[in-house]
Formats: C-alpha cells, structure tokens, sequence
C-alpha cells in the first residue's frame, strides 16, 4: 500500500509542468520560473506585513516583480527578430501546421507555427512576427503589476518616474497581445486586452486614454459573440467621441455597425434598430449602415417602414454610390414582406437597372412583374363573362403588357445563369402565351421551348441512369 501510494504521488509531480522546477532557455532567454514564483510569494507576504505595506518601495517593487513576471514566458523576443536567434534563444521546436492569416489589404499570408513549449510564434519569411504566451506564471501578473504601481505613486511622488515608466510598458504589452490575438481571431482574448489596456489608461497617473481600445474591444466583443460586454465598450467609446476613419480618411459609423451587430444577436431588435437610425443621421456617407437599414425593417416587418423612407430616398440621390443597387434590393425586401408589391417592384426593377450582372436582381424584377401579371390575368377572369369583346380584349393586352415587361429581366438572368432551369421553364411558358402577339415573341417562344425541351430530355436521361 505505501509503495503504490508513493508511486501515485510521484505520479502526480511529474504529471505538473516540468518547467516550474527549472531554468528555461539561455542567454536574453534564460528564465528561472522557481525564482520569480518565490519572488511573488515574498511580495505578498510584505504588502501584509504592516511595517511594509505603507512604503512606496514596497509596491514599485511588487510592480517590477509582476512585470518580471508577466515578461518572463517571452523574454528576449521581439518583432521582426531572425528565426535563427530565437532558436538560440530557447529549446528546439514542434513545429506545427503552417496558418494563413489576413495581411495588408486583406491578402492571406502563410505563417510557420513554431511551438516552444514556452511560447507559440509565427513568423514569415524567417522573421517572427507575432507570438502567443503558454507558460503563464500569474494570470492577473499585468493587472497587479498595475495596481502596485498605481498605489506606489499614490503612497509618494518620489515613486512617479518609474511607476509612471511602468504602467506605460503594461499598456504597451496589452496593446501588443490584444493585436496578436485578434490577428489569430481570438475575439474574447483580443477584447479582453484591450479593454484591460483601456481601463490601466485611467489610472491617476496616465490620465489619457486611447479610445481605440475601448472601441477594439467592443468589435472584438461582438465577434466573440459576447454582446452585452460588446455593447457596454462600444457605448463608451461613443460618448468618448470615438471616431472610426475609412482608408481615404472620412469618419464612418463603425461603432453604430457593430452595436446594431450585437443588439441583434441579443435579440433587441427596437434597440438594434434605433442604432442604425442614429447611426445613419451622424454618418449620412456610410453606405453600410444604409444597407443594413432596410435589411433591418425586412426582418421586422412589425416596424413603421415610413420611418427610413426620407433616410433611403436621400442616400438614393447619390448615383456614384457603388452600393446603390445593394440599397434598392434591400428596400424591394422589406416592401415585398409588407405586401406592398407595387413599391417592391419599383425597387426590384430599379435595382435590375441598376446592376445587369447579378442574378437575384434580375430575376426578382421578372418575379414581380409576374406576381403583378398573374394577378391582373385572374381578376380579368372574374370579370369576362360582364365584358364586351373589345373591353375584354383590352384588359388582355394590358395583362400581356405587363408580361412582356419580365421578360428582359428573365433574360438577363439566363445570360447570368444559362443552365438554370427555372427560368428557360418560365421564358418557355411566358413567351409560349404571347407567341400570337408579334413575330419576335414567336420567335423567343420556339428558343425557349427547344430548350426546354432539352433539359427535360436531360433530366430523363439522368433519372434513366440512376435507376
């Protein structure tokens, strides 16, 4: 019984990571985990030791000791140092499987994943760019690293060169960690720096915040999907009068493109709504908040549509908007879930216009146009038998008129998509009823029908074969 228990706890030592019982790496990377964890220990035992506690090289002291271990898991890197000098500085690596991640202009780059068992780094072209921490001595060791130097200045002025030195370099590390974790697409880790940056930044001794932090974290946030924190960052950052630039330098409406992200994935879709109608009116140039707009009162049909009305009918004065068919398709929606046909055909057929090269377009202005035919073709059989000849005649080709009107539309959308047999049944079927009306129209419908024709035989013959 003694010997199986002695061995189940050596078990249990060698089962903790080897690396808190030794030096790692050499020269600018030598670090010995054993020493900075006594260290700590040391520190905590003087902040509760009252002849300590109450002198300011007591907490400077407890900052450097936190810094020395926040630092340690990476020491000696930096970016852009050779390959070659980090393997000297630390053991061999593991090297993973190589990782594409979005470079300058949205171009994916390769990275070599090297794993250090101390750290993870990716680098290009033999050059480390970036690193992620896996040694982790203490969690919080910025936050405490924070927090002393802070009661350091607090205690006495004579402490305010090197606090002050030290709570910058904290900001700097929680920048450099937030950047590389949002690189990776790590949202939760990537907010969570940046917030942590911003809230050092109010700190006494700082004072001045970089509220692009707080608004990172708010857009890292909502791509986490953590959208209450994301909310609460993103507010901040407004009433801080955060600003978001384009690459030409114009202010855009970012901030009110992500809360309208996140109320809608909490499902407040009054809130979410209201987002983007602020949004719109700070930033009338934001083509994205405009699309967003009529998508919105598509989903939530509940909503009083003549409230966007005045806001769309402006952004569609600006005919140099490369977004302008995106903005007429998303009001042809939420006009078409309110049944209100008329205007989403409208919208439809101006976005069709707009942009010939985009299926959807096309072929939902034809749709329309033959909702609309359909409907006036069933109440002209209502009415027949109480129609004189020339009257009934009339409202024929009036229906046929409108008919006529898809088919432009059908055809592009077969030009746009020349397999799709939907719309060769539909030319077929239309131009089938009007061959009578002219000789070009005869003409469409034997086109059509022969390839209808054809892609039935095709079907069979694929059906045939399966069987």
């Amino acid at each position: 019984m003694k010997k199986s228990l002695f061995f189940a706890a050596m078990a249990l030592l060698m089962s903790t990571p080897a690396a808190f019982g030794q030096v790692m790496g050499q020269g600018e990377g030598k670090i010995d985990v054993d020493a900075i964890k006594k260290s700590i220990a040391q520190s905590d035992a003087d902040i509760n030791d009252p002849k300590k506690n109450g002198k300011w090289a007591t907490w400077l002291e407890r900052g450097d000791i936190f810094m020395e271990a926040a630092n340690a898991p990476a020491k000696g890197l930096f970016r852009g140092m050779e390959m070659s000098q980090v393997n000297k500085l630390y053991s061999k690596p593991t090297t993973l499987d190589t990782v594409r991640l979005r470079g300058e202009n949205n171009q994916e780059i390769p990275f070599k994943v090297d794993d250090y068992g101390r750290v993870v780094t990716y680098s290009t072209d033999k050059k480390l760019s970036m690193w992620e921490e896996k040694l982790v001595i203490d969690s919080l060791a910025l936050d405490k690293a924070a927090e002393a130097y802070d009661y350091a200045f607090s205690l006495d002025a004579k402490a305010t060169e090197r606090a002050y030195n030290g709570l910058n370099e904290i900001v700097k590390m929680v920048k450099d960690r937030g950047t590389t974790y949002q690189r990776l697409q790590e949202y939760e880790k990537a907010a969570n720096e940046y917030r942590r940056s911003y809230i050092i930044q109010q700190y006494p001794l700082i004072s001045v915040v970089d509220t692009v932090d707080v608004f990172f974290a708010g857009m890292n946030y909502t791509m986490a999907q953590d959208y209450k924190a994301a909310i609460e960052c993103l507010k901040e950052a407004a009433r801080l009068g955060y600003t978001v630039k384009d690459s030409g330098g114009k202010p855009n409406g970012d901030i009110y493109y992500y809360l309208y992200y996140s109320y809608t994935g909490l499902e407040e879709q009054d809130s979410a709504r209201l987002m983007l109608l602020e949004g719109v009116k700070k930033y009338p140039n934001d083509s994205r908040l405009y699309r967003m707009l009529p998508i919105m009162y598509a989903v939530d049909v509940d909503a009083d549509i003549n409230e966007i009305v005045p806001i769309m009918e402006k952004a569609f004065t600006n005919k140099d908007n490369p977004e302008l068919p995106r903005l007429y398709y998303g009001m042809a929606q939420a006009y078409a879930q309110r049944d209100m046909n008329d205007k989403a055909m409208e919208y439809f057929v101006k976005a069709a216009d707009a942009d010939h090269e985009d299926f959807s377009y096309q072929f939902n202005a034809a749709a329309m146009y033959l909702k609309k035919g359909d409907q006036m073709g069933r109440e002209m059989q209502e009415q027949s038998e109480n129609l004189p000849e020339d009257e009934f005649i009339k409202v024929r080709d009036e229906v046929y008129g409108i008919y006529k009107l898809a088919i432009p539309y059908l055809e592009r959308a077969h030009n746009i998509e020349p397999d799709n047999e939907s719309v060769i049944s539909i030319l077929a079927d239309i131009t089938f009823r009007l061959r009578e009306t002219s000789d070009e129209m005869m003409e469409k419908s034997k086109k059509y029908e022969e390839l209808n024709k054809a892609i039935r035989e095709k079907i069979i013959g694929t059906e045939d074969k399966t069987e």
